[in-house]
């Protein structure tokens, strides 16, 4: 664009310089002329019109560029908008998907938690008929020892699915739908003592505050929360300006 204009007046240039020349000629030519003013008069209006075509059509050149230039920066904002509804919906998709995987993660600890639950009955039970037995002493002692050994290996395993999930595992009361129903049942009556209904609040500050009170862990309470919106006790929606979510009370 600025090689452009350093063209444009240069040929501007030219022109003004190329009419001066082409007057002094003729003032040369026809100076001795008695009607010497008229021709000139002439030449100065032709002159004149000649300049004011060029001046237009440099005008016209000018107003096409910048007309060019809109379009070009219509169609740029009409792709970054494009991009950016793409990125949002991908930003929703892959939260939707990270919530969905705390769920599973948060089910597998419950399940891991009733597993060893079951294990340690197992063996207290086996502990209990022990002596009790003759020619079976020698099993159970064997069987003992091997769910012994067992547990120390699934200990190491829990341990290990403890950091990779970066949370401890603690024991639960119940386990399964029970215990789900419970935590939505919690969180709910938590919501409904807390907020009147038509109020809304940040869903990170609203999961801070329900931690807080009732020691469930961020994964269960937003879970409890998810069934809550699809019972439509609660909305969710997303601020456009900032991309924080928020909870209504319905």
């Amino acid at each position: 664009m600025k090689d452009k204009k350093v063209g444009a007046e240069h040929l501007i240039y030219m022109i003004i310089i190329f009419v001066i020349f082409i007057s002094f000629t003729l003032v040369l030519s026809f100076g001795d002329i008695p009607n010497a003013n008229s021709i000139l008069g002439v030449a100065a209006t032709v002159s004149s019109i000649i300049l004011s075509i060029i001046a237009i059509l440099l005008s016209l050149i000018d107003v096409a560029g910048q007309r060019q230039s809109v379009v070009d920066l219509k169609e740029t904002a009409d792709k970054l908008n494009a991009t950016s509804a793409k990125s949002q919906d991908l930003l929703l998709e892959m939260i939707n998907k990270i919530e969905q995987i705390e769920v599973i993660r948060d089910s597998l600890l419950e399940d891991s938690v009733a597993n060893a639950e079951w294990r340690k009955e197992v063996q207290n039970s086996l502990e209990a008929i022990k002596g009790t037995g003759n020619g079976e002493n020698k099993i159970v002692v064997d069987l003992l020892k091997k769910i012994e050994e067992s547990n120390n290996d699934y200990k190491y395993k829990q341990l290990s699915l403890s950091d990779i999930f970066d949370m401890d595992l603690k024991p639960i009361q119940t386990t399964g739908s029970t215990n789900i129903a419970r935590n939505i049942n919690v969180i709910n009556d938590y919501i409904y003592r807390n907020y009147l209904r038509g109020s809304s609040e940040k869903l990170n500050t609203l999961v801070d505050k329900i931690r807080e009170e009732t020691g469930l862990n961020r994964t269960r309470i937003k879970y409890a929360i998810n069934k809550l919106i699809d019972n439509g006790n609660l909305s969710k929606t997303i601020s456009s300006k900032t991309q924080e979510e928020y909870i209504h009370i319905n």
